[in-house]
């Protein structure tokens, strides 16, 4: 029979391989899920940049969080600014 130390070692050392491999496990697949999140989400970036050239990563990723609606809005606010700025410009000033 072995000695009480050696069963606790023992008993320890059978705790310590399956605990590495599920926290192994564990980071390779959040490692791989944002891994792919940013490969999707750079691809989506280079769809959206054929579209519209000057588009940034800044206001893609703003963009991407907003809801349809909220992006339409923020469109009808660029256009009545652009209209605003050329306006502004062709009114001659004495």
């Amino acid at each position: 029979m072995p000695a009480p130390s050696t069963a606790k070692t023992m008993a320890y050392k059978t705790w310590i391989v399956p605990t590495t491999v599920v926290g192994v496990v564990l980071v390779a697949a959040v490692f791989s899920t944002l891994l792919l999140r940013r490969f999707k989400k750079t691809r989506s970036f280079q769809r959206a940049r054929e579209r519209d050239p000057r588009l940034s990563w800044n206001r893609f990723v703003r963009r991407w969080k907003m809801s349809s609606v909220q992006r339409l809005e923020e469109d009808e606010l660029e256009r009545r600014m652009l209209l605003q700025k050329s306006v502004a410009g062709k009114i001659p000033t004495d």
